[in-house]
């Protein structure tokens, strides 16, 4: 098992799991969290095929969402969202730095392994169609394909303007996550021939319930 904590050039004592750490200590039940919310397991699939789940063995027991191996050993469809969110930040902390470094080469490597998503015909097929302006309406049903209990919901502004909004406990995202997801709906748009996309993101809490908004635009 790795070490707990380690100490940083300043001197500062960091555990290499405060990431997921921190997740953990925020949500209300740890991995008992939120059940109604689920993601389907698939979602795993190309990163257990890359290796990257090896990181979990890493992981110390209080870290270790049970139910996360449990569900990869049934091959279930759905898992329950926080340990699907979990997952990705115990792949940050084991195989990348700590600090803001660390985060930005753990986005680039996710956005990596979401352009070869986006190649698969499989995995994109259904969601080519002629233009952004036609792909952009379909986002809340795309997220819900692979989400249940955060309801989504599109509000085209401009015919090169849209806006995503995702409903959900406040805690169950945390900002490394909303931020991994701003990136891929860019890079869904670019797949989709839209020229120079930006998406801002922004969240909107109101005691124990959040509202993410996805802000798109394009030229």
């Amino acid at each position: 098992m790795a070490s707990a904590e380690k100490l940083t050039e300043s001197g500062r004592v960091v555990s290499p799991f405060a990431t997921v750490g921190r997740y953990f200590e925020a949500l209300p039940d740890g991995w008992d969290s939120f059940p109604a919310f689920v993601a389907r397991a698939s979602l795993l699939g190309s990163l257990r095929e890359r290796g990257a789940l090896d990181a979990l063995e890493a992981l110390p027991d209080r870290l270790l969402p049970r139910i996360l191996l449990d569900t990869l050993a049934a091959t279930s469809e759905w898992l329950p969202e926080v340990v699907h969110v979990a997952m990705l930040l115990a792949v940050r902390d084991v195989r990348f730095g700590a600090g803001p470094r660390g985060d930005e080469d753990f986005q680039r490597w996710l956005d990596q392994l979401n352009r070869e998503l986006l190649d698969q015909p499989e995995n994109t097929g259904a969601m080519i169609v002629a233009s952004p302006a036609d792909y952009v309406p379909r986002l809340a049903a795309v997220w819900t394909t692979f989400h249940e209990g955060t309801p989504a919901v599109v509000v085209p502004l401009a015919p090169n303007r849209a806006v995503l909004t995702v409903s959900h406990p406040a805690v169950l995202f945390p900002a490394i996550a909303l931020e991994s997801r701003r990136r891929a709906f860019a890079l869904a748009l670019a797949k989709q021939g839209a020229v120079q996309p930006n998406v801002a993101v922004q969240t909107e809490v109101t005691g124990a319930d959040a509202r993410t908004a996805f802000d798109a635009t394009w030229a």
